[in-house]
């Protein structure tokens, strides 16, 4: 039996959905269609930027869902922000959701489409909606519905792996950063919290993995030892917060207890738009593989990124001034339940000391 069955099927659909090159010329509106999740969508802001250069009369959109889409709101390279609903992106599936977001797709005429998830669902919405040309990754061939389907590289770095996209369509790409644009309500929103002072503010991030539809809580590195760090790094003169959304209360609370008090707990005390002005006002960021890691990439702030299961080769934060602690072992990465060795205990994340941490934020910090 063929191992990948919707692959297979992709292959045979391909021929009712020629290729051709795109009508780059005639563009006059162009929609980004990413869902889902806040790691991804902030990696694909590099593409906003190189097409906001390319195309400074276009219209420019983004179809997210309500999950990821206020780390786009505010973004003054957009135009358009559509709602997916609970299109994929939301807490839960609503499948009569798809007719409703092709049929506002069709309306608002988009002349290209950069279709950046995955799934051929996708590809094929954007050829329901009429949108002529539709450019997008074909992994494993399933990008059938695309007209401009680019082959992905192995193990390339996601916010580049966008960019690619609009090399292959011939647009010329100069170096772009994924960014984040905090508003003066967000900034007022972490004054009211923290005070507007000039502490030296090291955010602390014990928490993630958890997007809708799935969880991966092997991503993170034991909470004890982030409060150990904590405490090492007020010892030095930084203040130590603790980051996170409700959920992460728990961890949080660990990550203070280990700190001897040392750390502050803000988790779920501001909105994400506000822990992004947060993260934005600090010096440092440490923390896992998670969308806050990237929403610290993409305010410029350095971060210090703990990987275990998934692979920094796709995932690392995007820029120059980060560092990535990796300890693979001989089953990494284990992005998927199914990928891990039995009785793994971790090793990966376990093997990253505090000592190596405590000197990379001190290398970072300056």
């Amino acid at each position: 039996m063929h191992r990948d069955p919707v692959g297979a099927l992709c292959r045979v659909a391909r021929p009712f959905f020629p290729a051709r090159p795109p009508r780059v010329s005639q563009w006059r509106s162009i929609l980004l269609l990413r869902p889902c999740c806040i790691g991804d969508v902030l990696q694909s802001t590099a593409l906003l930027v190189a097409l906001r250069r390319a195309f400074p009369e276009a219209r420019l959109g983004y179809a997210v869902g309500p999950w990821s889409r206020p780390v786009l709101e505010n973004n003054p390279h957009l135009d358009v922000l559509v709602d997916t609903g609970p299109v994929v992106g939301g807490r839960r599936q609503d499948w009569r959701a798809y007719p409703t977001l092709v049929r506002r797709l069709r309306r608002e005429r988009w002349d290209a489409c950069f279709v950046l998830e995955r799934s051929p669902l996708f590809s094929l919405m954007a050829a329901a909606a009429g949108i002529p040309d539709r450019i997008g990754p074909d992994n494993a061939g399933r990008g059938m519905a695309l007209t401009l389907r680019v082959p992905a590289r192995p193990r390339r770095q996601e916010a580049d792996a966008y960019l690619d996209l609009a090399r292959a369509a011939g647009i010329e790409v100069a170096q772009a950063d994924t960014a984040f644009f905090p508003s003066a309500t967000d900034r007022d929103e972490v004054d009211r919290l923290v005070g507007d002072g000039q502490e030296r503010f090291v955010a602390l991030a014990p928490g993630g993995g958890v997007n809708p539809g799935g969880a991966l809580f092997t991503k993170r590195w034991p909470a004890e030892r982030l409060g150990a760090l904590a405490a090492r790094l007020a010892r030095r003169g930084y203040t130590p917060l603790v980051v996170g959304g409700p959920q992460d209360h728990g961890l949080a609370k660990r990550v203070v207890e280990a700190s001897e008090g040392c750390a502050t707990d803000v988790s779920g005390r501001l909105s994400l738009r506000g822990c992004g002005a947060l993260i934005d006002r600090a010096v440092l960021f440490v923390g896992n593989d998670t969308g806050l890691m990237h929403l610290a990439a993409a305010t410029g702030t350095p971060v210090v990124a703990l990987f275990g299961p998934t692979d920094p080769a796709i995932y690392a934060p995007y820029g120059e001034h980060h560092r990535v602690l990796w300890h693979p072992q001989r089953c990494s990465p284990c992005f998927r339940e199914r990928e891990r060795r039995q009785g793994c205990g971790m090793e990966c994340m376990r093997s990253i000391s505090v000592d190596e941490v405590e000197d990379a934020a001190l290398e970072l910090l300056g």
